[in-house]
């Protein structure tokens, strides 16, 4: 009888500390020594489960991402914008439009005066506007004499040529193709159309 009464109240006093350290809350019910393991067993586990989301969802680049980003960017700045940065082509399309501008105010002079102008190219790098068939005694548009040489590097196909107008404005009965490159890089490609003379 006197060891049940001494457990019972080994079992009170301890209940009792427990509820001291419960919060406020929890202290109005009376919670016996189960529950509070319960209530300690199912925090632990809540907060484990917290810990396992954030880590789930936590969002970053792996190693490899970073490393194959680091490497087209490598590529990009090695190959792509020194081409972005070159003027090579713009160089070609404007030489490319002052000769078909010339080649017009030939066709345009052979057509008003009903004579023979044209332009000679020579050495592929330089051409004159021609009359009859030799050098005109006229200058170029824009230009201080009959000549105009073609800018540094620059060179047309073919490297030798004559073309002609009639007073019709015609080159002939064969299309006139005419390309101009620089050190053999960007090129381009325009059409003298037979007949026609049409320039494009």
């Amino acid at each position: 009888m006197r060891l049940n009464i001494l457990a019972c109240n080994v079992i009170s006093g301890v209940t009792k500390s427990y509820n001291r350290r419960l919060p406020p809350v929890l202290k109005t019910k009376k919670i016996d020594i189960p529950a509070i393991n319960y209530y300690k067993y199912g925090m632990e586990k809540i907060g484990k489960h917290q810990i396992s989301s954030a880590l789930i969802d936590t969002k970053g680049f792996t190693i490899i991402e970073i490393i194959s980003v680091l490497v087209i960017i490598g590529i990009l700045s090695a190959v792509a914008i020194p081409k972005m940065l070159s003027t090579d082509v713009y160089d070609v399309v404007m030489e490319m439009e002052t000769l078909k501008t010339h080649l017009r105010h030939a066709q345009i002079r052979a057509m008003s005066h009903n004579e023979s102008w044209g332009i000679s190219i020579t050495g592929g790098n330089s051409y004159t506007l021609q009359k009859n068939g030799s050098a005109a005694p006229v200058t170029l548009p824009n230009e201080n004499s009959n000549t105009h040489s073609i800018a540094n590097g620059i060179s047309t196909t073919p490297g030798t040529k004559i073309i002609t107008f009639d007073d019709y404005g015609s080159p002939g009965n064969l299309d006139i193709v005419i390309t101009l490159k620089k050190q053999g890089e960007n090129s381009q490609t325009f059409t003298i159309t037979k007949k026609t003379g049409f320039i494009y």
